[in-house]
């Protein structure tokens, strides 16, 4: 796999044509463009996903999510705020694992430790990761 693919292989879908509710395909929902970049990067499943067939019951095409959210494709929107969806890869599945036990790693050392024992747990975690 050369560079290019590797770096695409975190990239938001730009493309919903493909997405079907009826086999609840499973997709992640960031806040940046960048998997790696995103702030928040949380799993769903498509519940619907409702085409726009220029009708006057439906103009708008949504996503509507297992969790009851709903996506403007128009708009790349969920609640007014700015969302990407990113297509269930490993490399995506495998840095959302990474970053949400990161994520319960630092809850739990920030909300248990004094102050120059967390920076020592910090230390050793640090030298844990990055050996």
């Amino acid at each position: 796999m050369n560079w290019e693919n590797k770096t695409n292989a975190f990239s938001c879908l730009k493309n919903f044509s493909h997405l079907n509710g009826r086999r609840k395909q499973k997709v992640f929902i960031g806040d940046h463009p960048d998997a790696r970049a995103a702030n928040v990067l949380k799993w769903e499943r498509i519940k619907r996903y409702w085409l726009s067939h220029r009708c006057k019951r439906r103009p708008l095409s949504l996503i509507e999510f297992q969790s009851w959210e709903k996506f403007d494709p128009a708009t790349q929107t969920i609640k007014g705020e700015r969302a990407y969806i990113f297509p269930s890869t490993r490399e995506i599945e495998s840095y959302s694992r990474r970053k949400t036990a990161d994520q319960q790693i630092r809850d739990s050392v920030n909300g248990n430790l004094p102050g120059e024992d967390r920076n020592t747990a910090w230390e050793l975690l640090s030298d844990l990761v990055h050996a």
